[in-house]
């Protein structure tokens, strides 16, 4: 059972505490609980925490991150996509009229009108620059996607992006761009929808899958959870690229304080790839979106995880973890 961990750099090493003795000590404790993959947010709103051309650049830490993680033999994997890390301008983010809907722009999530929108071609060359930058650069071993998708459902299902490269990829067989009501409620639009989404995210895949395998790097990506409910209608069919092999590992983020829940989830998981090549890391959510666990529960996930033959987990995140978390993890580690 392998550990993994997603985390944020700016956050785990702010200033002032982002010396090199930092770093040597942060990634000496993670890799005596056995934590063998790092998994970091290199960039967020178009800030760079590496050294980029590309992006404004804050700090480099990815830098220090490599160097630190090699002394204990920990491998770095970072994260890049779109969404809320995307540096796309305003115009080729998500939007829609909340004039015309009868909404305030307050109605609109702030991580909604942050959305950088994949149905821009610029978008999606920007992220595959983005990504091959960083493997061209620092002594990594892995590409991590995350957020290479649409706005999650609860937003896009009632409120379907119309920026202009989205309107105009329904002008053609729907003659306009707009959705109306009537369209959202008719099967054949929704699936042409989809369809258009799934193409978009997935050339994104497929330009990373590109840079990792000209760099000799592994590719992976933080997926949705509920497949049906939530991943295909975002553009994410992370099932179908780890049939055809555009990832070496998956890790759905099942974060559910539940543990019948997310019982339900990882054999989810098992069905939708474990026919594959791809090694399945399930998510486990210490303290996310869906609440904090306590580090007993998070180790339960983990042996749920280990019964199903997953290879892995996957966890989110590290800045969470406290010194108990440290010590069950290390301990369930050596038995």
């Amino acid at each position: 059972m392998k550990l993994t961990a997603w985390g944020h750099p700016y956050s785990e090493f702010p200033e002032g505490k982002d010396s090199p003795d930092d770093f040597m000590r942060a990634f000496e404790r993670w890799s005596n609980c056995g934590i063998e993959r790092y998994i970091p947010f290199v960039s967020s709103r178009g800030t760079a925490y590496y050294d980029s051309s590309r992006l404004k650049v804050d700090r480099d830490l990815l830098s220090s991150i490599v160097k630190s993680a090699k002394e204990f033999g920990v491998e770095v994997h970072p994260i890049l996509g779109l969404g809320p890390m995307g540096a796309g301008s305003e115009v080729r983010r998500y939007r829609i009229d909340t004039q015309r809907g009868g909404l305030k722009p307050e109605d609109i999530p702030s991580w909604a009108r942050d959305w950088t929108c994949p149905s821009w071609e610029e978008n999606r060359a920007d992220a595959e620059a983005e990504a091959g930058e960083v493997a061209e650069n620092y002594d990594i071993d892995g590409i991590h996607l995350d957020h290479v998708r649409y706005p999650n459902t609860s937003q896009i299902n009632k409120y379907p992006c119309e920026c202009e490269a989205c309107c105009k990829s329904r002008e053609p067989w729907l003659g306009h761009g707009v959705l109306t009501e009537e369209d959202l409620a008719t099967p054949g639009v929704t699936y042409r929808e989809i369809q258009h989404r799934n193409s978009c995210v997935k050339d994104i895949a497929l330009r990373a899958r590109r840079i990792a395998d000209r760099h000799g790097l592994k590719l992976s990506m933080a997926a949705r959870a509920w497949y049906l409910r939530s991943a295909v209608a975002e553009g994410q069919d992370w099932p179908r690229w780890c049939e055809e092999g555009v990832l070496d590992f998956i890790c759905p983020m099942n974060y559910n304080l539940s543990n019948e829940t997310f019982k339900k989830l990882i054999d989810d998981d098992v069905r939708l790839v474990g026919h594959t090549r791809t090694a399945l890391y399930p998510g486990i959510g210490r303290s996310s979106s869906a609440g904090k666990m306590a580090p007993a529960q998070m180790i339960e996930q983990v042996s749920l995880c280990e019964e199903i033959g997953s290879e892995g987990v996957c966890i989110f995140h590290l800045n969470a973890l406290t010194d108990e978390d440290i010590r069950l993890l290390k301990g369930y580690k050596k038995s």
